[in-house]
């Protein structure tokens, strides 16, 4: 069967239905501090979310130890650790109908004026079935990214962030991510 995914605009699209879920990065570090848990699960414990690479990345707080332009202060965010062009990759048991999240480069790693990069990639179980979502943002906003798929078939998702010099090209760089939005079935319990 084809994987047959779309892009989601925005947070709202996901937030709003009935099958929400959502991954919000509580209790997985203090602020800080490197990620403590590979394996995790999502907040009304429909699915597992498993990182790849947990001890690469950190965990900070908007407004306290990450000055980037997420909406809420106080909320958590995971950060790549001085480890640019590294991808933060997530999968999920059982797999999702939906994943969605605000992405913004560190404030360290930009240049006023600079425009940034955002790859989401999404793939079911079959070896080749992904879809990617490209996106560019400005420095000084963060910027959504999600994707949908017609069934519960997101296996993994990858997130990549890179600056865009004055020649076009892609620099790998820091990025930060908040609350990850997730749609899976209600009846789901793990």
């Amino acid at each position: 069967m084809p994987f047959k995914v779309q892009q989601v605009l925005d947070r709202q699209t996901l937030a709003n239905n009935p099958e929400n879920d959502f991954q919000a990065w509580q209790g997985i570090a203090g602020d800080g501090n490197s990620l403590h848990f590979s394996r995790i699960r999502s907040a009304q414990k429909r699915c597992w979310c498993t990182l790849s690479n947990p001890n690469q990345f950190i965990r900070l707080t908007q407004g306290l130890s990450f000055n980037g332009h997420f909406i809420e202060d106080g909320e958590p965010v995971i950060a790549t650790n001085q480890a640019p062009g590294l991808k933060f990759k997530i999968s999920f048991a059982p797999p999702v109908s939906a994943v969605g999240l605000d992405v913004e480069p560190m404030p360290a790693a930009v240049v006023p004026g600079q425009r940034y990069r955002v790859i989401l990639e999404v793939a079911n179980t079959t070896p080749g079935d992904t879809f990617q979502v490209n996106e560019t943002g400005h420095v000084g906003t963060c910027h959504f990214v999600g994707a949908q798929c017609d069934t519960d078939a997101i296996a993994q998702m990858e997130i990549r962030v890179t600056m865009i010099d004055g020649k076009g090209n892609d620099i790998p760089v820091d990025f930060g991510i908040n609350r990850l939005e997730l749609l899976a079935p209600p009846g789901n319990s793990v």
